[in-house]
Parts: structure tokens; C-alpha cells; sequence
């Protein structure tokens, strides 16, 4: 149930939500940063961006926040900054949702929890306007009072964790720690990857199988000149025919996640040029890192993902 808080952010600094705040529960912050006891500079009222950010202490950098949630002036699921005193744009509406914190384990009822609000004006000028903590109610829910519910994976709280544009295991250094069942949804679905990712083995990032991929009946036949190289295979290609009679020719892998794949790449051209497989990241083709090269005229290659960073020759 959402609890509306009026006095997050007029209320000023070492606030203190330890009543009514339970786990489970939704919650909003709103108010105008003009009314803060740290209120924007005179003549630099209007705000570009507000997070709010909630650690295990104060201390702790905000990399390792438990949560953080980021508005514009543009509206979004999180909230959004609008009109304030005078017309000004310093009205905050930060909403904070359940799947934001429910299946993470280091939030629990009990222990203190530190949060800040933090501004930044057109001016490019940053500060804070609240700050307090957060001791989470044990909810009734969580209790099992009336019996012990079935088992579900991560305590029946696989959590939605936001939007991403490419699956986050093959994203270099995807920031958090994921449970089995947490997912993300595709944030820009017309690049062809489906709808979103979903979490099988729990880690940082852990692993991510795309799911709702829709797979065309007739699959991409691509002819791949030297002019465009490096090519990276797109979602719908199967078939790439590779002319590398203007110079050594490059295709580029996606990620191998176990997919079961398959690519048919052919060099269509007579010259010596290589044609150029390079896998991504540290894929390994056979076992072996690194670029697989094909100089002979009219050779085939056909790879399959069979494993997570594992492609084979079939």
C-alpha cells in the first residue's frame, strides 16, 4: 500500500521514518526544494536531475547503494520534478516501489538505513536537500502467521530490477548482484533483442537468458564486404556471406550465452583475404580466445553457441 510523505523533502535534515513504513510498501517522497532548510542558489531555481539514495550507512559511496532512483523533468515510472514556487521546476515527486528492495537480502526489518536526497540545478550546481533514516516494519505478509506458504525461488521475490538495452551479462562491469528469477526488460525493443533478460544463475551479474525473442520464419541471408567491417551479426542473421576481396574481412560474435545458435558464415570471394570470426569479449571458439581466420576460397564455418562464453565448429 503506498504511504504519501509530504515532509521528506521540506522536512530538512536527520529525518526519521520508523513507524509506518513497512516492508513491501511503497513510498513517495515529494515536496519543493525551495522550502528545504538547503534550499537552490537565488536565480538557479529550476532542477535538471534529483536521486534519492538509500545505503547501509551514510558513509558508504553511492555505488554501493542498496537503492537509488534517478527523476528528470521528464515523467517516468520513478517520478518526475514539475512546477514549484513561482513556477520554478524544484517540485519532487520520487516514488520508490516494492520490486525496487523486496528479494535483495540485505534489506530486513530491524536495522537502520541511511538515505539522502541529492539535486542538480540548471546551473550545474549539486546538493543535498533531506537526508534521514529507515527502519522497515516487519509486514504481516512476511510473517507467515497463518501458515507456511510453498517454497518459491528466492522466497517467492524474484524482483524486476529495470530496463537495460542489452543483456547485462554481456554488458563489461553491469553494476549489482542478482537473484535467480530477477529480470529486466528491454528498454529499446525495435534493436531486435527481445523483450527482456531473466536471471538463471544468481551473481554479479550472473547469467541472463533473453526471453519473447521473436525468431522470424525465414532467417537473414547478409553479404558482408570489406566496406563494412568489423559486422556484427545482427539478431535475425544466419546465414553470412563474407567478401573480403577488398581486404581482411571481420564478423563479430554476440555474446555466447547457450542459446543453441547456429551461424553459417562462408567466404564467397577467391582472393587470399582472411575472413574474420573474432568472438566476443573472452568467447572462446573451440576453446581457443581470439580471431578464427579463413583465407580459402568458398569455406564454410558453421559455429553453434552451445555454452556460455563457448562457441563450436560444427
Amino acid at each position: 500500500m503506498p504511504v504519501y510523505d509530504i515532509q521528506s523533502v521540506i522536512g530538512g535534515f536527520g529525518q526519521i521514518i520508523q513507524n509506518n513504513w513497512a516492508l513491501g510498501d511503497d513510498r513517495q517522497f515529494s515536496g519543493d526544494v525551495q522550502l528545504s532548510p538547503n534550499p537552490p542558489p537565488p536565480g538557479d531555481l529550476n532542477l535538471t536531475d534529483a536521486y534519492f539514495t538509500l545505503k547501509a550507512s551514510p558513509t558508504q559511496p553511492d555505488s554501493s547503494s542498496l537503492i537509488q532512483k534517478h527523476i528528470t523533468q521528464a515523467i517516468s515510472p520513478a517520478g518526475q520534478i514539475t512546477a514549484g514556487l513561482g513556477g520554478a521546476l524544484s517540485q519532487l515527486l520520487i516514488k520508490i516501489a516494492s520490486g525496487d528492495y523486496e528479494g535483495l537480502s540485505n534489506i530486513v526489518a530491524g536495522p537502520a538505513y541511511s538515505w539522502d536526497i541529492r539535486v542538480i540545478t540548471t546551473g550545474h550546481v549539486t546538493f543535498t536537500v533531506a537526508t534521514g533514516v529507515v527502519i522497515f516494519l516487519q509486514n504481516d505478509t512476511q510473517t507467515n502467521a497463518s501458515g507456511t506458504p510453498a517454497a518459491f525461488p528466492n522466497n517467492g521475490q524474484p524482483a524486476f530490477r529495470g530496463f537495460t538495452s542489452a543483456n547485462p551479462q554481456s554488458v563489461q562491469g553491469f553494476p549489482g548482484i542478482y537473484n535467480a528469477g530477477d529480470f529486466f526488460f528491454n528498454s529499446n525493443p525495435a534493436n531486435g533483442n527481445g523483450t527482456g533478460w531473466q536471471c538463471t544463475i544468481a551473481g554479479s551479474p550472473g547469467t541472463w537468458l533473453p526471453f519473447y525473442t521473436v525468431i522470424p520464419v525465414f532467417q537473414n541471408v547478409r553479404t558482408v564486404v570489406f566496406a563494412q567491417s568489423p559486422y556484427a551479426i545482427a539478431q535475425f542473421d544466419q546465414f553470412i556471406g563474407v567478401n573480403a576481396s577488398g581486404g581482411n574481412t571481420t564478423v563479430l560474435l554476440p555474446p555466447a550465452t547457450g542459446t543453441g545458435r547456429i551461424f553459417e558464415l562462408k567466404k564467397i570471394d577467391t582472393s587470399a583475404n582472411n575472413m574474420q570470426i573474432t568472438p566476443f569479449g573472452t568467447d572462446t571458439i573451440d576453446g581457443v580466445a581470439g580471431t578464427l581466420l579463413d583465407n580459402i576460397p568458398y569455406d564454410s564455418n558453421t559455429i553453434i553457441d552451445y555454452a556460455v562464453g563457448k562457441w563450436a565448429q560444427i
